[in-house]
């Protein structure tokens, strides 16, 4: 009987050594496992780490970029605007003030060019103060001027600009069919002037 216990003894000893024996190796594959996650755990924390330091250093040289296009703007429009208002200053002279000019034959063709060039420096003036704006259209803050604009007349302000590129082209003319009636709305001027002024540039 002993014997016998021994045996059963010996065998249950066996079967339970047997089965540590591949709980260690389990153990050693989930460590192994856990070592792998370990590193690519810390290979990911790394490249996060870089991606962060990359994407500060972007937004820094962004910030820098965007400074430095809103100084240029600044700079670029003072340096235009300067000429800009000289030449304003001597059309409105002549406009208003022709007697200074002594001897000077006013002719109607002479005051209609003064006043299509005052009108062109005007409009020139305001595209330099759009300088600005166009600076700050990444950051939102384009200001768009609302007020009741009377459509025909900016239509036909801006023909007249356009019509002055046809002088030394006879072959092409430019024929305006404009409707009376168009209604007053509230619309930024300047901004739709643009758009009507470059379709009329681009098509003399």
């Amino acid at each position: 009987v002993r014997a016998h216990q021994l045996r059963g003894a010996l065998r249950q000893a066996w079967t339970e050594a047997d089965y540590a024996s591949l709980l260690a190796q389990e153990v050693r594959v989930r460590q192994q496992q856990v070592n792998q996650l370990n590193k690519d755990l810390n290979q990911a924390n790394s490249l996060l780490k870089r991606s962060l330091s990359e994407l500060s250093s972007a937004h820094r040289e962004a910030d820098e970029a965007r400074r430095l296009k809103e100084q240029f703007a600044t700079t670029v429009s003072h340096e235009l605007r300067t000429p800009l208002n000289v030449i304003l200053g001597f059309l409105e002279v002549m406009q208003f003030y022709p007697e200074v000019y002594e001897g000077v034959n006013w002719t109607p063709g002479l005051r209609r060019d003064i006043r299509d060039m005052a009108d062109s420096a005007r409009y020139l003036s305001r595209l330099v103060d759009d300088i600005l704006d166009l600076s700050r259209i990444q950051a939102l803050k384009m200001p768009v001027r609302r007020e009741l604009t009377d459509l025909c007349s900016l239509i036909e302000e801006a023909v007249r600009i356009a019509g002055r590129l046809l002088l030394e082209n006879p072959a092409v003319a430019l024929h305006v069919d404009l409707p009376r009636d168009l209604p007053r709305l509230h619309v930024d001027p300047l901004r739709i002037q643009q758009v009507v002024l470059n379709l009329l540039a681009n098509a003399c």
